[in-house]
């Protein structure tokens, strides 16, 4: 097969051939080239304004029509899955308004560190902390990471560990690793997420 042999102009692709594909090069000039040759330079100029106007919008008409169309039409669904995280319940009112809230945010705090802590491809596990959960701190891209907390709280878009959270973990590992670590000095960064809890109505919060 041979190459396309084709130069880019504005608003122009000259017509080419493509051998052994049945394809003529008038098949591959643009609308430009084609308004030029059967209408003149009045249609050509027109053509060009067209092209120049759809270079600058880009794809907006084609997503315009499209979404247009998904809007007509009717879905035809076997089964709709909810992964709205903490906000599923939103979704679900959409369907059923009556129906009651069933997702607990909770909060959860991470822990990064300087490098040092643990050596490489090395996690460490604690099964049982004391309020009955666990901690858990691991390599993540050469950093120790260590979590995590499970605090029930309102949902946000702006989630941020706090003060008391950090000091539980901390608090949590210094038995491990010894009072001679810096976990303050070395702490690097804390980060915060909210995970939905589906809600039991036999189960305390915190279980």
């Amino acid at each position: 097969m041979s190459k396309l042999p084709y130069r880019r102009k504005l608003g122009r692709i000259e017509p080419v051939s493509v051998d052994g594909l049945g394809v003529g090069g008038e098949a591959l000039s643009s609308p430009v080239e084609r308004a030029r040759e059967e209408g003149g330079k009045e249609e050509a100029g027109q053509a060009g304004a067209r092209a120049h106007r759809e270079r600058q919008l880009g794809p907006l008409p084609l997503l315009v029509a499209a979404a247009a169309a998904v809007a007509a039409a009717t879905p035809r669904l076997h089964l709709v899955v909810n992964c709205a995280g903490v906000h599923a319940d939103e979704v679900r009112h959409m369907d059923k308004p009556e129906v009651d809230n069933r997702i607990v945010p909770s909060r959860g705090t991470h822990l990064i560190f300087k490098k040092g802590l643990l050596k490489e491809n090395h996690g460490i596990i604690v099964p049982e902390t004391e309020d009955g959960r666990l901690i858990f701190i691991i390599n993540y891209f050469g950093h120790p990471m260590a979590g995590t907390t499970d605090e029930v709280c309102d949902k946000t878009h702006f989630c941020e560990p706090t003060k008391a959270e950090i000091d539980f973990i901390i608090k949590e590992l210094r038995p491990y690793f010894g009072e001679d670590y810096d976990f303050e000095g070395n702490l690097l960064s804390a980060w915060a997420g909210l995970r939905p809890l589906v809600k039991n109505k036999e189960l305390s919060a915190a279980e």
